[in-house]
C-alpha cells in the first residue's frame, strides 16, 4: 500500500488513543484510574502534537523529491521494478 498506508496508520495510531482512554474511564471509572481523565486526554494530545511538530519538521528538512513517499500508494517492490524497467543506464538499474 505504500507510504499513504504508513502516513494513515500513523494517524489511526494516534485516534485510536483518544479512543482507548475514553473506553478506559467508561469501564474503570475515574476515581479508580490513579490519573484524572482531563490529563490523560492532555497527555495524549501532547503526543500527538509532538509527533505532528516532528513530522512537520521532518518533511520540511528531507529533499522535495522524497516527500511523495509518504502519501503514495506505490510499494517498495513496485518502486524497485520501476527503476529497473524505467532506468536509462545499467547503474540506475
Amino acid at each position: 500500500m505504500g507510504g499513504i498506508y504508513w502516513t494513515a496508520n500513523m494517524v489511526m495510531a494516534f485516534l485510536v488513543s483518544f479512543v482507548a482512554i475514553h473506553l478506559f474511564y467508561e469501564h474503570i471509572g475515574e476515581k479508580d484510574a490513579g490519573l484524572k481523565r482531563e490529563r490523560a486526554y492532555e497527555i495524549a494530545a501532547e503526543i500527538s502534537g509532538a509527533w505532528l511538530v516532528v513530522m512537520g519538521v521532518f518533511l520540511s528538512l528531507i529533499k522535495k523529491k522524497h516527500i511523495g513517499t509518504f502519501f503514495s500508494t506505490q510499494t517498495g517492490n513496485e518502486w524497485v521494478q520501476s527503476q529497473f524497467l524505467e532506468g536509462k543506464t545499467d547503474i540506475s538499474k
